[in-house]
């Protein structure tokens, strides 16, 4: 995820058309887009799903418009193999715990 945001920042210099925050919420890390001038504040948009979004996307050239695009579906993407992953850990430590029941189930109830 820090690859991304590194690569973001190579592409474009400062001022820069959008910002990608690292935002960890609930113990789950995303990628969220900052648009300019909400760097220091917790404010996120939605590029192709809020209004605001859509504005900065209008607001862009349309070469720098394809750059953020498809950065926008990288992250997508990362949020996306970080939700699962999440999800995964929980059910496995979940998995985990209940064998460790029925184990100390079996050393009490012996056949």
């Amino acid at each position: 995820m820090r690859q991304i945001i590194e690569e973001l920042n190579a592409a474009f210099r400062p001022p820069r058309p959008v910002y990608l925050a690292l935002h960890h919420d609930g113990g789950y890390y995303h990628l969220r887009w900052r648009a300019p001038g909400e760097t220091g504040g917790r404010r996120f948009v939605e590029l192709c799903t809020s209004d605001a979004g859509r504005q900065v996307l209008q607001a862009l050239p349309s070469t720098v418009r394809g750059v953020v695009l498809s950065f926008e579906h990288w992250r997508l993407d990362l949020n996306l193999a970080s939700s699962l992953c999440r999800h995964e850990w929980r059910r496995l430590r979940d998995y985990m715990a209940k064998l460790d029941a029925l184990e100390a189930c079996q050393r009490k109830f012996p056949e």
